[in-house]
């Protein structure tokens, strides 16, 4: 594997073992700055957390977890392009409606705080936002 330790960059190509960590109980965590790589990132069995992340070029970025994939963010997480869902699409009921949203927002009223639609029933519902109003999906 090349690379520099000042720079802590490498650029690998084919299949390389950067470090395998925490299989003695020793040690549970690496830190790497930077990784640039032409194929796959393998991160086998292990937790990773990522602070910045930039996907640049024509490939797939795959997560694939037997748990959990969780994403925090502060600001919006935007996806560009179709996202498929093979399973189930959850979003939490709101008390209040987003602010500024963008027509073709979705979200959730709790129908206890927040209720658009006036609604009869005590139930949380889907609403969608045209650009003017809230409108009930049921």
């Amino acid at each position: 594997m090349a690379g520099t330790a000042a720079g802590n960059s490498t650029t690998p190509t084919g299949s390389h073992t950067i470090l395998n960590v925490g299989t003695d109980g020793t040690d549970s965590s690496l830190t790497i700055n930077d990784i640039t790589a032409n194929g796959d990132v393998d991160f086998t069995d292990a937790t990773v957390t990522i602070s910045n992340f930039t996907s640049a070029g024509t490939g797939n970025l795959s997560l694939d977890s037997a748990a959990s994939v969780n994403i925090t963010a502060t600001d919006d997480v935007n996806i560009n392009g179709t996202a498929n869902f093979d399973s189930v699409f959850k979003l939490t009921p709101l008390s209040s409606a987003p602010t500024s949203p963008e027509p073709g927002t979705f979200a959730v009223a709790d129908n206890v705080s927040w209720d658009p639609a006036n609604s009869a029933n005590s139930r949380p519902y889907p609403v969608f936002w045209d650009g003017a109003i809230w409108v009930n999906l049921y």
